[in-house]
């Protein structure tokens, strides 16, 4: 049976842990901070985006990886014996690089890009269901079509502490950043046909306002698929409330897992410090 790589890119903010216990090859994208260039997770951490941003040096920049550095990403694997390569990237309408991933594969005959239409670990459910179904046996291009339907049914959301982040990457207007913080709401974004927007608006402190918010996603829902939950975040100095969000999460669902990982610099960069979200897939479509 031929190999199959699987290679995802860091916007899907798997662990390191995950890719290794799956043998998933992470590709950093750029993330510029100035004049400097950086790789996400290999050089920059998502504490070196919100210094750079609270410092007023600017707004940080993310960037895809281009068609000649996909070429020879695909044609290193195939060397290494890979009989086949599954490469998943951040939605196609918020980069470019599915589309720079599609013109680099077909200079082969074996490689395909997954448009994932989702952003952090609604791609990363995406790559770890594809992993259980390379140990399954299946073949390259029927786990190609099988991602495809699956990844109509992830749910991708997020609770946002500020939309100052928002702003600054000209995602929402100054005035709608300001009134939020004297109202005290909290957005809830969500992925909608591979956009982010605002999906439900949240009033109150943060930690009340993402229990309800798990509350929302999960409670009385029986269409869950239950063999998985991602809880990403950036509360990186509040484990206490990580461990108390995952708890949470098993005792409204049931699912077989919950895996925390902590969001990378895409994340950050859009949403800012204080985001958590819950990450999971339904069985059939949902609204």
């Amino acid at each position: 049976m031929l190999r199959i790589k699987i290679i995802a890119d860091s916007t899907n903010d798997l662990s390191t842990e995950l890719l290794a216990k799956n043998d998933i090859r992470r590709i950093p994208l750029p993330i510029i901070l100035g004049d400097t260039g950086y790789r996400d997770g290999e050089d920059i951490t998502p504490a070196d985006v919100f210094r750079f941003a609270s410092e007023g040096k600017g707004t940080p920049q993310t960037s895809a990886i281009n068609v000649a550095e996909y070429g020879e990403i695909f044609q290193e694997e195939l060397a290494k014996g890979a009989g086949a390569i599954l490469h998943f990237v951040i939605s196609s309408e918020l980069s470019s690089c599915h589309q720079n991933a599609t013109v680099a594969a077909r200079d082969f005959d074996n490689v395909y890009p997954i448009d994932t239409m989702h952003l952090s670990t609604g791609g990363g459910w995406l790559v770890l269901y594809a992993a259980d179904l390379v140990a399954q046996g299946l073949s390259a291009r029927e786990i190609a079509t099988k991602c495809e339907e699956k990844k109509q049914l992830i749910s991708t959301s997020f609770v946002l502490d500020t939309l100052e982040y928002m702003r600054r990457g000209g995602r929402c207007s100054g005035f709608t950043a300001l009134s939020a913080g004297l109202l005290n709401i909290k957005p809830c974004l969500a992925m909608r046909g591979g956009k982010l927007g605002v999906e439900k608006k949240y009033r109150g402190s943060l930690k009340k306002v993402i229990r309800q918010y798990l509350k929302d996603k999960l409670e009385n829902q029986d269409d869950i698929d239950l063999s998985r939950a991602f809880i990403t975040h950036t509360f990186y100095d509040d484990p206490s409330f990580i461990r108390e969000t995952v708890e949470i999460t098993k005792e409204l669902a049931g699912f077989e897992e919950v895996l925390t990982t902590e969001a990378g610099c895409t994340v950050a960069n859009h949403c800012g410090p204080k985001t958590l979200g819950v990450l999971f897939s339904y069985n059939s479509p949902h609204s």
